[in-house]
């Protein structure tokens, strides 16, 4: 995704992943080569997209697990959030927040190998509800089902809760292609988002 909005002309980014490039990410990360391995994933993203377009800016990197704080101080201010997390814990949060400061929101993942889903939370329009329920597996529902008891607004959520989705939840697996095809998805929702041309 953000080689792509780089290649645009996008000239400022927020970045934000806890995780470092490992051995399994080489299958279907457009970052991950032999050399990036063992690397924060915000670094060598911030490292690419200034390769890219030397004036850039990177406005905010955060190398840690997301949390009420760190996901305020991501959200605000920016025209459009991507998200690309798999940890339901981050799902929450961030809709949490892009819903409190309206900032729409574009989810694409990858699901069952060889699948995957796009979908735009345009948080500006006051009539948009967050379903975050209905866009995520219904292994994911089951078990907030379970751990939680029942369905709750996303303010809701204690961290000790959130951090129960976080144990729970399964590993997903994708093929390179599918992933690239989301991402391209991903870009042109983003960029309707940006100029407001397109549905």
């Amino acid at each position: 995704v953000l080689e792509l909005l780089a290649r645009m002309g996008v000239m400022k980014f927020r970045l934000m992943d806890m995780d470092r490039y490992e051995i399994s990410n080489l299958n279907r990360q457009i970052l991950a080569t032999r050399s990036t391995l063992g690397f924060w994933k915000v670094d060598i993203a911030a490292a690419r997209i200034r390769d890219i377009n030397p004036y850039a800016e990177i406005e905010l990197l955060i190398r840690e697990k997301a949390n009420r704080e760190n996901v305020e101080r991501f959200v605000k201010g920016a025209d459009v959030f991507i998200l690309g997390t798999d940890s339901p814990s981050s799902i929450l949060l961030f809709h949490e927040f892009v819903r409190k400061y309206k900032v729409p929101l574009v989810d694409g993942h990858c699901i069952s190998v060889i699948g995957g889903t796009v979908q735009v939370f345009d948080y500006r329009d006051p009539k948009q509800v967050c379903r975050v329920r209905l866009f995520r597996s219904p292994i994911f529902n089951a078990f907030a089902r379970k751990v939680l008891g029942g369905e709750k607004e996303i303010e809701q959520f204690t961290d000790e809760e959130l951090e129960q989705l976080d144990i729970g939840r399964l590993p997903s697996a994708s093929l390179g292609f599918v992933t690239n095809l989301i991402a391209c998805v991903v870009v042109s929702e983003t960029i309707k988002l940006l100029t407001g041309i397109g549905k």
